[in-house]
C-alpha cells in the first residue's frame, strides 16, 4: 500500500516538475519570438515575418493552459479571504470540497466541448495562413489543459478527504472533561 502511494507521489511530483519546464521553455519561446518580431520589422523591413505571429499565439495558448494547469495543482490561483473569517475549519473543508466537485463538472463540460471542437478541426483540416500548421494544435492547448487542470483538481479533493481523516483522527476526545 505505502508503495503505490509513493508511486503517486513520485508520479505527481514528475508531472508538476515536467509542467514547470515545459511553462519556462514556453515563457522563454514566447519573449523569444517576441524579441525576433520586433527585430525583424525595425531591422529587416524588406522580409516580413508574418508567421511568427502565429506562432506567439500557438505558443501562447499552450502557455496559458499548462500555466493553468500549474497554478492549480499549486492551489496557487487568486482566492478571495472571506471563508477564513465567516467559516469555521469544517465548513470551510466542506465548502472547498464542494467548489472543487463544481469545478470538476463545469471543466468536464469545457474539456467534452474543447475535444469535439478538436476533433472537428482534425477532421476538417483547417490550417493557419502562415504556418500551415492544422488549426487543431491551438485546440489541443485547450484539451491538454484542462484535461491537467481536472486532474489535479481531483488530487486536490481527494487530499481533502484524507486531510479530514487525519484531523479526526488526531482530534483528542472531548468525553472525560477535567478541570
Amino acid at each position: 500500500m505505502e508503495d503505490s502511494v509513493q508511486l503517486k507521489n513520485f508520479f505527481a511530483v514528475g508531472l508538476v516538475k515536467a509542467i514547470n519546464i515545459i511553462v519556462v521553455i514556453l515563457n522563454s519561446a514566447v519573449a523569444g519570438a517576441m524579441f525576433w518580431m520586433v527585430v525583424s520589422r525595425h531591422f529587416l523591413p524588406s522580409s516580413p515575418m508574418l508567421w511568427i505571429e502565429e506562432m506567439i499565439i500557438l505558443l501562447a495558448l499552450w502557455l496559458y493552459f499548462i500555466g493553468g494547469a500549474s497554478c492549480s495543482f499549486s492551489d496557487g490561483h487568486v482566492k478571495g479571504g472571506f471563508l477564513d473569517i465567516w467559516l469555521n475549519e469544517k465548513k470551510q473543508q466542506l465548502t472547498r470540497r464542494l467548489a472543487g466537485f463544481c469545478e470538476l463538472g463545469i471543466l468536464t463540460a469545457y474539456i467534452w466541448l474543447a475535444t469535439k471542437y478538436f476533433i472537428h478541426l482534425f477532421n476538417s483540416n483547417k490550417s493557419a495562413i502562415y504556418l500551415n500548421l492544422n488549426k487543431s494544435y491551438w485546440a489541443l492547448s485547450v484539451v491538454v489543459g484542462l484535461t491537467l487542470m481536472s486532474f489535479f483538481v481531483v488530487f486536490h479533493i481527494i487530499s481533502s478527504f484524507k486531510h479530514s481523516k487525519n484531523d479526526e483522527a488526531e482530534e483528542p476526545s472531548h468525553d472525560n472533561h477535567t478541570i
